[in-house]
């Protein structure tokens, strides 16, 4: 699905909590609006998986592990 009037195309998005739920899903439609994105995630595992399907969609990736929570 392509939302032609919105375009994010030679934008980066970062969506804490994007690797799952409704946080994952906005990072879907990011990616489809043309943003590439930053995956975060406790679990290095559900970045690379939240990375996959937007690469899928034909966008770059950065992935990251991090804990909001942690100023580490």
């Amino acid at each position: 699905m392509s939302y032609s009037g919105f375009d994010l195309s030679s934008r980066t998005a970062v969506v804490i909590g994007g690797t799952s739920g409704i946080g994952r899903a906005i990072a879907h439609g990011l990616a489809q609006a043309g943003a590439d994105g930053v995956c975060t995630s406790r679990r290095r595992d559900k970045a690379e998986a939240a990375s996959g399907e937007t690469e899928v969609l034909g966008r770059r990736t950065v992935r990251c592990e991090s804990h909001v929570s942690s100023r580490e």
